[in-house]
């Protein structure tokens, strides 16, 4: 319990740090890894990178009625776990795609994983150091259920479809922030690893506001309804 503790606390360090890091330096990161993938999984990382991109850069401007500035942002939520039980050779490329989109969303990951070819993938990535320290770990598959006891805010599960009641159940079944299963079923058409909009799926949404207005507003928006 205590080296599953450890690993959840040098996660938890780990996403504080990169959580505030811009999102270019992000990309920096995650190309250099890109480019340290063997080719056949490349594809999978860039093109969450890309569409990554087009999702999470720009702040969004939020209209206001009263004079201040909104901006709509995204944050990552926090240390991620993924459980990979399947040995199928697709499950390598969703594994990249999931790591992908769940780092460059901004948050941490924790790989449990009883893949014998994916793990030595994994131990490869972490050792080439073009990630920070801890930001990706990677543990044996049956580490899963303790770490569920901590404050995981992503879970990802590569498998059998048939899995996916009882880790529903289990996630449910915490004290914990609510966790959503994103879950990796279908090895054959990768349809969750392949969604443009995956990214959305391991984010939060944050609302920064910067008030420039002592008095007044938006007029424009002040009359609207007001016409007799």
């Amino acid at each position: 319990m205590t080296t599953m503790l450890d690993c959840y606390k040098n996660a938890s360090v780990a996403f504080e740090r990169w959580n505030l890091t811009a999102f270019t330096e992000k990309q920096q990161h995650l190309q250099q890894l890109h480019a340290q993938l063997p080719a056949a999984f490349q594809p999978a990382c860039q093109y969450q990178l890309n569409y990554a991109e087009q999702e999470l850069l720009e702040v969004q401007p939020l209209v206001s009625p009263t004079g201040e500035i909104n901006e709509l942002y995204t944050q990552g939520r926090g240390v991620s776990l993924m459980l990979v039980e399947s040995c199928q050779q697709n499950s390598l490329t969703a594994f990249v795609a999931m790591v992908t989109a769940l780092l460059i969303a901004g948050n941490s990951v924790i790989i449990c994983s009883e893949n014998t070819e994916l793990n030595s993938l994994a131990e490869a990535i972490i050792a080439e150091q073009a990630l920070p320290e801890n930001l990706l770990q990677q543990l044996a598959a049956q580490n899963y259920s303790e770490l569920l006891a901590q404050d995981i805010r992503n879970f990802v599960f590569i498998g059998n479809e048939s899995r996916t009641a009882e880790l529903s159940l289990a996630l449910a079944a915490r004290s914990h922030a609510i966790t959503a299963l994103v879950a990796e079923t279908d090895l054959d058409t990768l349809k969750q690893s392949q969604d443009p909009k995956l990214v959305l799926r391991f984010i939060t949404e944050k609302v920064r506001s910067t008030n420039v207005t002592a008095i007044g507003g938006n007029a424009q928006l002040l009359e609207l309804g007001s016409a007799g």
